[in-house]
């Protein structure tokens, strides 16, 4: 996957920094998705969050790197174990839980590193 640049807003407007420029830029998305109920011990689940560009007019590509990060700490026993852009502005979350776990949504902030 080529590289993209991330949109960045100037007076405004959306753009792509120019082709010259080599800075590396984040891109910042967030989303809420439903959490799955885990109600075995040491069990995993999956989630899927569509996300919004914090730029208008940008997009998470499929196979981006990202960070995801909770807006509010996830409860005790549950654990991050993947995330991954699975198709455009969607990201599939991957969780494993030591304790039954029962929520039923959560909030994500999303960083590409582009």
């Amino acid at each position: 996957m080529a590289v993209r640049k991330a949109l960045v807003a100037s007076s405004g407007r959306a753009a792509e920094l120019p082709p010259g420029d080599t800075l590396g830029i984040n891109a910042f998305f967030s989303g809420t998705a439903a959490l799955p109920t885990l109600t075995l011990l040491i069990t995993t689940g999956i989630s899927t969050v569509t996300v919004t560009p914090a730029v208008a007019g940008d997009s998470l590509a499929p196979g981006e790197v990202i960070t995801i990060v909770p807006t509010t700490a996830l409860p005790a026993g549950l654990n991050i174990s993947y995330a991954v852009v699975t198709a455009t502005n969607t990201v599939q979350i991957g969780f494993t839980a030591t304790l039954a776990i029962s929520l039923t949504s959560q909030s994500w902030r999303v960083c590409a590193h582009r």
